[in-house]
């Protein structure tokens, strides 16, 4: 039997639901209340996620009847000292965590707050987009995910149970796909104030907590009240990592533009990732890693997935995928230096390579590809396409990188 100076228990390592006398060392991650859907001040239950030194996860639960003795003995970001819990299996329509067990405040329990430099702020267990397709938008798990912020919405309003319902979509970029995300109620004031302090760098967006739903044949992320959070570019290892991306300038005989490429296009066109050429910076500077000098003047073949019907505020960002150096994927020589138009030797090759509709698309036009701008707002007039059906285009454009 456990006491107050027994080892501490790693959440990992908690395997039998017996095991009341567990003695822990958690941060308290994340706190949000269970209400009556029609009268929040009838408060069921206060719900919160532990995490310890290890990263694991566990939630808990303090039931009404224990509300009063414990609620004011935890706060969000405390790390405390825990001992005499129930243990039940983890249930319900929305688990925060994928521990078989959730813990159950019961009134022996004891709590004293104590600190630590080794347990995560957040504990941010992030899924990639793949790991939520598997779930086919069906499942009683919230899940985290990190992206590059590529597309907003217009908010628009619904009915639902007799009330109207607010929803802001928007689009977060990984290093598989897009995923789409439904904002709800005050998160869609937190997204507005978000935007409104600038994205002129890449915006990282954390979603905590969220539930994956299926729409129209697609899996994408919603916000549940009191639950999810948001968290815009915090300076966490897991955000820092997810910034490993070359942000290049490049131009065609149009306009210039930004596109963002993730780590493993840059590893294709330099033979080393991003974290190694940040790494092998041993001292700060205001110059970029002389490691891209080889990527200034070089001409490159993308593609770009272009929709008909954009209904998106920041329709400047499409899906776009690096198929490499000009001369490489079509053997031939490099262009003269100065030559910014389509190698006339190129042109009837781009448009044997292209597998779908082509119609005309410049940089002035676009702009620049998904999962590469950090969003620009569209500018006023027309959308192009609209109510029409949505159509996609892959749009072959050789670029070359500038130096800024």
């Amino acid at each position: 039997m456990a006491n107050l100076n027994s080892p501490f228990v790693s959440l990992k390592d908690i395997v039998n639901e017996r095991s009341e006398a567990l003695r822990l060392k958690v941060r308290v991650v994340r706190v949000w209340e269970i209400c009556q859907r029609n009268n929040p001040s009838n408060v069921f239950s206060v719900e919160m996620v532990l995490v310890d030194a290890e990263g694991g996860r566990i939630q808990a639960s303090i039931r009404k009847a224990m509300i009063r003795k414990f609620k004011s003995s935890t706060v969000e970001g405390g790390v405390y000292k825990m001992i005499y819990f129930s243990l039940v299996e983890n249930g319900g329509e929305y688990r925060a965590c994928s521990h078989q067990f959730k813990f159950l405040f019961q009134p022996r329990t004891r709590i004293f707050p104590t600190e630590s430099e080794v347990i995560p702020r957040f504990g941010i267990q992030a899924k990639d987009f793949e790991e939520l397709q598997q779930t086919n938008g069906v499942s009683h798990y919230m899940f985290d995910f990190i992206g590059l912020l590529t597309a907003v919405g217009e908010e628009r309003e619904f009915m639902k149970f007799g009330r109207p319902i607010r929803v802001l979509e928007i689009e977060l970029t990984d290093d598989k796909a897009v995923m789409k995300c439904s904002l709800f109620g005050h998160f869609i004031e937190m997204m507005k104030n978000f935007l409104a302090n600038g994205v002129d760098d890449l915006g990282i967006l954390v979603i905590q907590f969220a539930k994956v739903k299926e729409y129209l044949g697609q899996v994408s992320l919603h916000t549940v009240d009191n639950s999810t959070r948001l968290l815009w570019n915090p300076q966490i290892s897991e955000v820092i990592s997810f910034k490993d991306r070359l942000k290049l300038e490049v131009r065609d005989h149009s306009e210039t533009a930004h596109f963002v490429l993730f780590d493993f296009d840059v590893a294709s066109l330099l033979s080393m990732s991003c974290a190694s050429i940040v790494g092998d910076a041993k001292v700060p500077t205001l110059h970029y890693p002389p490691e891209l000098d080889m990527l200034i003047g070089k001409e490159l073949l993308f593609k770009v997935e272009v929709k008909a019907e954009r209904a998106f505020k920041f329709d400047d960002s499409f899906k776009m995928k690096l198929k490499g150096p000009v001369n490489e994927v079509f053997n031939v020589e490099d262009d003269q230096p100065g030559d910014e138009s389509t190698p006339p030797e190129i042109a009837p090759l781009i448009e044997q390579y292209n597998e779908a509709e082509m119609s005309p698309l410049s940089l002035g036009e676009s702009s620049g590809a998904a999962a590469c701008l950090a969003p620009q707002k569209r500018k006023a007039g027309p959308r192009p396409g609209r109510g029409g059906p949505a159509k996609k285009s892959l749009h072959p454009k050789v670029l070359k990188v500038e130096k800024n």
